[in-house]
């Protein structure tokens, strides 16, 4: 009875879309084991056929858990003779739930925009318990579409942390389409876990130059301090064009000792020594704070060595 019963969950649960004889879930399983960037296997170009008509299916797959009859064969399979068992495990293989779900996420990836009904689920997924699928849905998500991208942004406040981690690599996978979210980015380098400030620098490295415009606006007007900080943080590592620079206010900002010090850091980073760069370098000798004379004064050292023409880091 026990045999015949997981038979026939088994048999009933094989009654899904299919393509050329194979089911979605093995079209996805595919996918899975055989996945590589262009997008060019056999399971890739399946799904491009199918188009939107296998989103359905996927968004099932997505969230898919390990059914009652695998639990229950493994659970009692000990009790079980030899050859069924033998059979049953090799009839419906258990333990393949998250090939399926992983191969989902990157077929949804594959159709793109043409899946954008499954954005919900893929949201979810950034805050799913398992790991895995939870980071292949934020290596994924952004080939749905802008309309990815700006539902992710709100995310990055999310009061899971693993969830806010998720979202702002999301983000950064997303590169320069990512550009409407770096206010939000830069204000997650404010976050309490050092994780997350970490993947920010990584995704605002990823949007790259133009998210410098930008920046360079919430460095100087923005009206928390915090901000501007952050900002300034985003700009050493955006390493925008030193004429940019130059002609900004922020470089004779009068804000806190700490933005000074950004300030002078992202324009030693853009690798100035025209007169325009000195004057600032000079001007801070003076600073009120001493970390920033102290700062201003290794530059001045670095400029003045023997290797006045190879700026290196400080």
């Amino acid at each position: 009875m026990v045999v015949a019963g997981l038979w026939l969950l088994h048999v009933r649960s094989e009654r899904r879309a299919s393509y050329q004889g194979k089911h979605t879930r093995v079209w996805a399983q595919q996918l899975y084991t055989t996945y590589e960037p262009t997008g060019t296997n056999a399971a890739a170009v399946a799904f491009r056929a199918m188009g939107s008509n296998a989103v359905p299916a996927l968004r099932s797959l997505l969230h898919l858990r390990d059914p009652l009859y695998e639990k229950a064969l493994l659970k009692y399979a000990r009790h079980l003779p030899a050859k069924p068992r033998l059979y049953l495990f090799k009839k419906i293989k258990p333990g393949h739930t998250i090939e399926y779900r992983l191969g989902a996420v990157r077929a949804l990836g594959v159709l793109g925009p043409t899946a954008i009904e499954a954005l919900p689920d893929m949201i979810d997924g950034l805050s799913d318990k398992d790991t895995r699928v939870r980071w292949t849905v934020a290596q994924t998500i952004f080939h749905l579409g802008p309309e990815a991208i700006a539902a992710v942004i709100p995310l990055t406040t999310n009061a899971n942390v693993s969830v806010r981690h998720a979202a702002v690599y999301a983000l950064g996978e997303a590169r320069t389409n990512a550009l409407p979210a770096v206010p939000a980015l830069i204000r997650c380098l404010l976050d309490p876990n050092e994780a997350v400030r970490g993947s920010t620098l990584y995704s605002l490295s990823r949007v790259g130059f133009p998210a410098v415009p930008k920046t360079l606006e919430l460095a100087v007007t923005d009206p928390d301090p915090q901000m501007q900080n952050a900002a300034f943080r985003s700009l050493v590592v955006l390493r925008p064009p030193p004429g940019r620079m130059l002609a900004s206010p922020m470089m004779i900002t009068t804000n806190t000792p700490e933005i000074r010090r950004m300030a002078l850091m992202t324009l030693w980073v853009s690798r100035q020594t025209n007169t325009h760069a000195l004057q600032i370098y000079q001007r801070s000798l003076t600073d009120e704070d001493p970390g920033v004379r102290e700062l201003a004064q290794k530059m001045m050292d670095r400029l003045n060595s023997t290797n006045r023409h190879r700026i290196v880091p400080l």
